[in-house]
């Protein structure tokens, strides 16, 4: 994931697993990168991972505006 969204996380990844199904969570900072760009890469992304794991993978990307809105808590 770090070379398909090369420079464009915000977030740490957050991944979980439901049975046969794989969901993939991060924020991205917003850039000069255009939307269709963000949803070729989530697809390649989901398709690869698919095949390389032999199970459903989801990949779930949300945007932030500024590294500073980010508010983690730590358990």
């Amino acid at each position: 994931l770090y070379g398909t969204f090369h420079d464009l996380f915000a977030s740490e990844i957050i991944i979980k697993r439901k049975f046969n199904t794989i969901h993939i969570g991060f924020l991205v900072k917003p850039r000069r990168i255009h939307i269709q760009k963000i949803y070729f890469l989530t697809g390649y992304a989901e398709e690869l991972l698919s095949c390389l794991f032999k199970c459903v993978v989801k990949i779930e990307i949300q945007s932030v505006n500024h590294q500073n809105d980010i508010i983690f808590r730590r358990w």
